[in-house]
């Protein structure tokens, strides 16, 4: 356990550190993670809960080393890196629907630490601290364009040309899998890893989605009620990476009452028109890709029999995290980090 997470576990709470910085400014030290649901408007972090702010803010400042904003047609990326100035190998992290960068915030702070290679996060369009124009154009060409036109923007600025291994968690593993093949990206990409996200599943459980969006809250009376409640319901199993995730995926409104609230930053009813487009020949773009690949369950009943023929076949590795709920990079940073690090020497990446 690093001190970092040892400080989370123990309700050790760091001195307070100023603000965010502005939007306007380029490349910035990461910005306190207090301020991530805040950034929008000038209004003061609540008061009565210091421990998640202030824990998730050491942690965030220990996890990616630079922050900073990406204009890319007409929308504003938030974006979060480490060691890719010197790293022969990328991993380029792609997060799920209604979530943010920092959902891989505990893997990326293992990798940087124990391995050799550099790692890239950005929040999607609609989410996070990324804004600007179409926040809900979520078509599936249109995420994967932002997320070539992001790694070859963060790469240029740098002068540099890595090899990466392109990362996704659920909605993330459907683009990363098609970004595989994208025009302008597949040449640079030498891995693929996607994490619980399987074509047959997750069509046969689209269905049931809206149901299972209208049982969350739909408002929090503050941050910690909503970290405490991804707990509690399951959605997160880990509360340092709770610590870590939640705020990033709320911003602060006004009550019918006039009283400061909590609620969702990503609309996630409005995702629904894209689900089918998210999914459907995720595994057959999976199988196609022609690099090393490797995929993360939960559980082999999340296999389809499309993939089940392939695995038979060796054509991709597969790391069963069984005590783990769909959140699996959050739920178990450490087994996934290490399994991405093994994913890198065996395939001499």
């Amino acid at each position: 356990m690093s001190v970092l997470r040892k400080k989370i576990a123990q309700n050790k709470v760091p001195p307070s550190v100023a603000g965010a910085p502005s939007a306007s400014s380029s490349s910035t030290a990461f910005p306190p993670c207090a301020s991530l649901a805040l950034q929008r408007k000038d209004t003061p972090v609540p008061t009565g809960d210091p421990f998640a702010f202030q824990g998730a803010e050491e942690s965030a400042r220990s996890c990616f080393s630079t922050f900073e904003y990406l204009d890319i047609n007409a929308h504003k990326f938030a974006v979060y890196h480490s060691k890719i100035e010197s790293a022969e190998t990328v991993m380029v992290f792609v997060h799920g629907a209604g979530m943010s960068a920092m959902s891989w915030a505990l893997v990326a702070e293992q990798v940087v630490r124990e391995g050799n290679c550099g790692v890239l996060a950005f929040d999607v369009r609609g989410h996070g601290l990324s804004s600007g124009e179409g926040e809900e154009q979520w078509d599936i060409t249109t995420l994967c364009d932002d997320t070539a036109a992001v790694v070859q923007s963060v790469f240029s600025a740098l002068g540099v040309d890595p090899r990466i291994v392109l990362i996704g968690h659920s909605m993330g593993g459907a683009i990363a899998a098609r970004c595989a093949h994208h025009e302008e990206l597949s040449v640079k990409i030498a891995g693929l890893v996607v994490l619980d996200v399987v074509e047959g599943t997750a069509m046969e459980a689209l269905p049931a989605m809206r149901s299972v969006l209208e049982k969350r809250p739909s408002s929090f009376g503050c941050v910690q009620d909503a970290i405490s409640w991804s707990i509690s319901s399951g959605t997160v199993h880990n509360r340092a990476s709770a610590v870590l995730s939640m705020p990033s995926q709320l911003i602060e409104a006004e009550g019918a009452d006039g009283a400061v609230q909590w609620v969702w930053r990503t609309n996630l009813f409005h995702s629904e028109p894209f689900w089918p487009g998210w999914f459907t020949g995720l595994s057959k773009k999976f199988l196609d890709a022609r690099v090393p690949k490797q995929l993360v369950l939960a559980g082999t009943d999340r296999l389809d029999t499309e993939l089940m023929i392939g695995q038979m076949q060796g054509k991709f590795q597969v790391v069963l995290l069984p005590a783990c709920g769909h959140a699996v990079q959050e739920d178990a940073p450490d087994q996934v980090a290490t399994a991405l690090l093994g994913f890198l020497r065996y395939n001499n990446l």
